[in-house]
């Protein structure tokens, strides 16, 4: 089980199989200020999607294929770095037309 450290639940909300309970907007808002995501052994409730973020863009070239499918030139880069491990995510995660500049780990 995680540290506090290590980003677990700062209230007592507990699952069934007794993981701390993590909002996704708790993790959404440390993305937004680049801020390291380290979670281990939690519940993650609800959708990890940063396309409502304020991120830095980067624009980037898309082939016509790549557009056609809905590809955005525009792309959000996430700067912060991403390790969630021995954890249950209870939503989508959406990270499409964004950019990590660091290698995320997921271990769920």
């Amino acid at each position: 089980m995680g540290t506090e450290d290590e980003g677990t639940a700062g209230g007592d909300e507990r699952s069934q199989d007794n993981r701390p309970r993590i909002p996704a907007s708790e993790i959404l808002a440390k993305i937004e200020k680049g801020e390291p995501v380290k979670y281990d052994g939690v519940v993650i409730e609800g959708d990890l999607d940063i396309s409502k973020l304020d991120l830095p863009t980067e624009r980037v070239e898309r082939t016509d294929w790549q557009k056609r499918i809905g590809l955005k030139e525009d792309v959000k880069l996430v700067k912060s770095s991403i390790v969630i491990t021995n954890s249950h995510i209870q939503g989508k995660l959406d990270f499409s037309n964004s950019i990590l500049t660091l290698t995320p780990q997921f271990r769920v």
